[in-house]
C-alpha cells in the first residue's frame, strides 16, 4: 500500500512519532515493529480502539510504543517533543470549526523545528458512499458539492491538497512532497517554526 511505503521513508528519519487519531494502531504497527529504538505514541478517542492498539503493544512486548486515549487538542507530552506527527486516513478533515485550529496549534507545539507533518487525506468524494458503506460506518448524507460527509458519529469535509496545504502555510508549515493515491493525498509537511 502507497500509505504504508511512505510512512515508512518518514518514520526513518524520525525519533518520535504521534499517531493523532491512531484507531487500533495500524498506521503505527509497521514502524513500531521494525525501529524499537524510536519512540511512538498513538492518541485516539475511542477507548475500544485504544485498548485493542494497548493490548497488540502489550501482546507483542513493544517497549517503544504507547496507545493513549485523549483529544488531539490535548497530547499529554511535551513541547517539542515530536520529529513527526502522522494525521492518516482522512482524519484531518474531522477536525472542523474551531476544533481543527486547536489541533493545528496543538501539533505546532508538539513538533520540533524542522519536524514534519504527515496527513493523509481523501478528496474523491464521488466514491464516498460506496467506502463508509464497505467499512460499516452509517452514512446520514453525502454532500458532494461541499465536499461533506455526516456520519452517524462525526462529518468529515473532503477537503483537496491544495486546501490543507493553504491552511497550513498560515501555521508556518511547508509542503515538502505530496503523491496522489485513489482515495486522495498523501502530504508530507516541514514545520519551519518551533
Amino acid at each position: 500500500m502507497a500509505e504504508d511505503l511512505v510512512i515508512d521513508c518518514e518514520v526513518k528519519w524520525a525519533q518520535t512519532v504521534v499517531d493523532l487519531g491512531c484507531g487500533v494502531g495500524r498506521s503505527l504497527l509497521p514502524g513500531i515493529r521494525a525501529y524499537p529504538g524510536k519512540q511512538f505514541v498513538g492518541i485516539d478517542l475511542s477507548d475500544q480502539q485504544i485498548d485493542e492498539f494497548a493490548g497488540i503493544l502489550a501482546c507483542e512486548g513493544h517497549e517503544n510504543a504507547s496507545a493513549v486515549l485523549g483529544d488531539a487538542r490535548y497530547v499529554p507530552l511535551p513541547s517539542g517533543w515530536a520529529d513527526l506527527i502522522i494525521v492518516c486516513n482522512q482524519t484531518f478533515g474531522t477536525f472542523l470549526g474551531p476544533m481543527r485550529e486547536a489541533v493545528v496549534l496543538e501539533i505546532t507545539r508538539l513538533l520540533r523545528q524542522g519536524g514534519r507533518l504527515y496527513i493523509g487525506g481523501f478528496d474523491n468524494i464521488g466514491i464516498a458512499a460506496r467506502l463508509y458503506r464497505t467499512w460499516g460506518v452509517p452514512i446520514v448524507s453525502v454532500d458532494l458539492e461541499n465536499q461533506f460527509v455526516t456520519l452517524r458519529d462525526y462529518s468529515s469535509w473532503w477537503q483537496d491538497s491544495k486546501n490543507v496545504t493553504a491552511v497550513l502555510a498560515d501555521y508556518q508549515f511547508r509542503l515538502a512532497e505530496s503523491r496522489r493515491v485513489r482515495l486522495g493525498y498523501l502530504n508530507t509537511y516541514t514545520y519551519l517554526a518551533g
